[in-house]
């Protein structure tokens, strides 16, 4: 599984965010991001970032839907 930093990452990579971008907005150097997302396509065992989106929307489809139907 991904870790929080991993999963915080990976939303703004999806959302269009750059590796700059990500580095700045979370405070690291840009080698630390590439090295993250790197581990991000080793986990998800993918490196098409078309299939990463998908899995990432279809994992937030289920995961709210479980929280939904929990209250």
């Amino acid at each position: 599984s991904l870790s929080r930093t991993e999963s915080s990452m990976l939303r703004m990579w999806m959302e269009g965010q750059g590796t700059i971008q990500i580095s700045d907005r979370m405070n690291i150097k840009a080698k630390t991001v590439s090295s993250h997302k790197g581990n991000i396509k080793r986990k998800i065992k993918t490196h098409n970032k078309q299939v990463i989106y998908h899995v990432v929307r279809l994992t937030d489809n289920v995961t709210n839907g479980i929280f939904v139907n929990m209250r």
